[in-house]
Formats: structure tokens, C-alpha cells, sequence
């Protein structure tokens, strides 16, 4: 380790000084407390055209000098950044998400998922990278957390009574360790009072999510958007569904009575973790889809384009691997 201090600009004007009183370089050297190489060297790079030493241009020279010998930034290559920005902003990726994805697809990148996250905080990836930039602007907006500290608490959802529900204590034990597909989690993501609701399936074993758009978060409403997307797939993808206890699930026999061979089960009442991957994936839906927001401005086909995006999009749990890869 080098314990060398460079000349500073008052050390390069007393230098000047000695020069100019016509002092030799040993003796500048010993005024300095400086070896005679350092004097002799800073009096060659020190003078332009070949005349007397400039220590303000001396001072130039080096600082010049000391940005070009620095580590380059690892993001500072336009295409790696613009790739990852991508990935980000459009495909709701999280850096270790990108990071992973591409080692387990044998393209390792120059960066870890910090330095990532470093970047972001540096602003090298706003749009604006002048002046003070507020939260709601920053890139971080795009992050699943958006730069916010996590809270404990929150309120407890009031929920009707589900007759005749099956207790979530009851289901077979392949849904409970998601040792096979086809044990899903339902719940609806509303938006603002009136505008409609987007109801959710989620695989736990395979995190593969289906979902739908309804105009109202109503029992009739809910269960005719189950019955068309339990409908749509093979029974060895759809054996049971796990609910919260809210009303619009009320209506749950007759999508049994329907279907034929998908059986419902209910989670305890305030206990959401019970239901994890599903309050995980719709805390990603509210990504494009905030709360309170007005539902009817988004069609079937934006639900569905982000539908898609989520089941394309590597996860920890799964090694990294996509959803809908992971459904058979």
C-alpha cells in the first residue's frame, strides 16, 4: 500500500515561488519536505510549450489525469445498462433476478445484483440526471419495494361468513408441501369502489398465475371468472383452490358443482401468509395495476399482457427458472 500524497495547488504555488526566486530542486525539495524526483518531475509536466512552470496549469493537468486513472464504472457501457434498465422498467425484473437469470443461462454479467442497486441510488438510471429528483420520479419507482422501508402491522380485512367452508387444515397434504401442480390460491386485487376487480389463481408449486378481469368483485362475478379459467385447464392443473374468507368466494360450491374435480379450502381468518404466494403475486400485480386506481381504464388484454410477463419472470424460489416452465 502506497502512503505517496500528491502535491496540492498551495504546494504547487510555493514551488513556483522557489522556482522563480531561482532556487535549485534540492533546495525546493527540502523547503517542501519533498524527495527531489517529485520536484524534478512536477516542474517537467508543470510547463507549457516548453516555458516556466504554470502551477494552475500544473493543477489542471493532474486532476485531468486523476479522473482518467480511476476504475472505470462497470454500467457505464451504454448497452449492459440500457439491458438491465429494460428489464426493470418493462418486465418487472428485480436485479437479483437479472442476475441469476443469466448465470443459470451461462451469460454471467460484469455486476452483482448491489451494484445493481447501487446504480439506481446514484441516479444512473434516471431519465433526469440533473437537479433533485423526487421518489415518484425516481427509477426506484420501478423496483418491487420502490426504495420504501418495510412496516410491520396493517388492518385486519373484515370479511363475511363462508358456509359449509373447508378448513385450510383439511387439504391433502401434496398442496400443503407442493410436492405437485394444481394446488392453487385464489384472491381478487380490486381497484377503486366501483370500477371492478381482477381476480387471481396462483400454482403453488410452480407460482404459475392465471387471472382474470371482472367488472364487479361480486360472488356471481368472481365465480363465473373462476369456472371459465378452471375450466380452461387439464384437471391435474386445477385440484384445489385455496381462499381468504371474503364474500365474493361465497358462491364457491357452485363452481365445485361445475367443475367436478376441483375442491375448495378456505385459509383462517387474518392470516394471510397462509396464502403467500398469492399476497406475494398481487403485491406484483399492484406494479401495473395500483390501488385505488380506476379499473375500467385497463382492458383483458393489458391483464393478460402482464400475465404473461409474470409467468416469464425468474424466480428465487423456483432456481431461477420462469413459471411456465415450471407448470407441468
Amino acid at each position: 500500500m502506497s502512503h505517496y500524497i500528491h502535491l496540492t495547488p498551495t504546494e504547487r504555488g510555493s514551488l513556483y515561488a522557489f522556482h522563480e526566486a531561482g532556487l535549485s530542486i534540492r533546495a525546493i525539495a527540502r523547503e517542501l519536505e519533498r524527495s527531489p524526483s517529485t520536484i524534478s518531475r512536477e516542474l517537467r509536466r508543470g510547463r507549457r510549450n516548453r516555458h516556466r512552470y504554470q502551477p494552475e496549469a500544473a493543477q489542471q493537468i493532474y486532476e485531468r489525469k486523476r479522473r482518467k486513472c480511476r476504475r472505470k464504472r462497470i454500467l457505464s457501457d451504454p448497452v449492459l445498462l440500457e439491458w438491465i434498465r429494460r428489464l426493470i422498467e418493462e418486465e418487472h425484473w428485480s436485479p437479483e433476478q437479472i442476475v441469476e437469470w443469466a448465470r443459470l443461462n451461462g451469460e454471467a454479467l460484469p455486476v452483482s445484483a448491489k451494484t445493481i442497486y447501487r446504480a439506481i441510488s446514484a441516479g444512473l438510471f434516471h431519465s433526469e440526471r440533473s437537479g433533485y429528483v423526487s421518489r415518484k420520479r425516481s427509477f426506484a419507482r420501478h423496483l418491487r419495494r420502490k426504495g420504501k422501508k418495510r412496516r410491520n402491522g396493517g388492518t385486519k380485512r373484515k370479511t363475511g361468513q363462508i358456509v359449509n367452508a373447508r378448513p385450510i387444515k383439511d387439504r391433502p397434504e401434496a398442496a400443503a408441501n407442493r410436492t405437485e401442480t394444481g394446488h392453487l390460491e385464489g384472491d381478487t386485487v380490486a381497484g377503486k369502489h366501483g370500477t371492478g376487480a381482477i381476480v387471481t389463481l396462483v400454482d403453488r408449486k410452480s407460482r404459475m398465475l392465471y387471472a382474470a378481469k371482472v367488472e364487479r368483485a361480486t360472488a356471481e362475478a368472481v365465480a363465473e371468472a373462476m369456472i371459465q379459467m378452471l375450466g380452461a385447464l387439464p384437471p391435474e392443473l386445477r385440484r384445489t383452490v385455496t381462499c381468504d374468507r371474503g364474500s365474493e368466494f361465497a358462491l364457491f360450491a357452485k363452481v365445485e358443482e361445475i367443475l367436478g374435480d376441483t375442491l375448495f379450502y378456505f385459509a383462517d381468518a387474518a392470516s394471510p401468509w397462509q396464502r403467500g404466494s398469492n399476497e406475494n403475486t398481487n403485491g406484483l400485480l399492484r406494479e401495473a395495476f395500483p390501488k385505488y386506481s380506476d379499473f375500467r381504464q385497463f382492458s383483458d388484454s393489458e391483464v393478460q399482457a402482464f400475465v404473461y410477463k409474470m409467468n416469464r419472470r425468474p424466480r428465487k424460489c423456483l432456481g431461477w427458472r420462469f413459471p411456465i416452465d415450471c407448470c407441468t
